[in-house]
C-alpha cells in the first residue's frame, strides 16, 4: 500500500478553540526537510514554531507504534496527526522522505480542516514507500 493520508478510524475526536486555519496550515507548509525530526529519540519537542503556533511530537506511540504531531496554541491542541512506525527507515532515501513529509502536511490539512472550534479529528499517516 502506497504512502496516505487519512481519518484515524476508531479515534475520538478532541475539543479545540477557534483557530486561523490558514496560519496553521502555512506552517505545517515548512515541514518539507524535517523528516529526521519526526523521529528523533527522547520526549515530547517542538519540531517548527512561528508567533502563533508549534508543532511538537509526542512519542512514540505504542498502540499503533508511531510518533504523534500536535499542532499547539498555548495550551491548546488544534490538530494531531499519528505517523505509523514503519515509516520510520526511510532514512537516506530522498524521495521516501520527501513523499512522507508531503502526505503529513496533507495529514495536518485534514486535521486543521476550516479551524472551526468544537471537534477536531486524528489523522493517519500510514503505508509504505514503492
Amino acid at each position: 500500500m502506497p504512502i496516505q493520508a487519512g481519518p484515524w478510524q476508531g479515534r475520538k475526536p478532541f475539543a479545540r478553540p477557534k483557530f486561523n486555519a490558514t496560519k496553521a496550515n502555512d506552517l505545517c507548509a515548512q515541514l518539507r526537510g524535517h523528516y529526521a525530526d519526526f523521529w528523533r529519540t527522547g520526549g515530547s519537542t517542538t519540531i517548527i514554531s512561528d508567533r502563533t503556533f508549534r508543532i511538537d511530537r509526542q512519542g512514540p506511540n505504542s498502540s499503533p507504534r508511531g510518533m504523534r504531531l500536535h499542532i499547539q496554541q498555548g495550551g491548546d491542541s488544534l490538530a494531531a496527526i499519528l505517523i505509523d512506525e514503519n515509516l520510520s527507515g526511510y532514512a537516506g532515501n530522498k524521495d521516501a522522505q520527501a513523499a512522507i513529509e508531503a502526505r503529513v502536511i496533507e495529514a495536518f490539512a485534514g486535521s486543521v480542516g476550516n479551524g472551526a472550534g468544537g471537534q477536531a479529528y486524528y489523522w493517519r499517516v500510514s503505508g509504505q514507500y514503492p
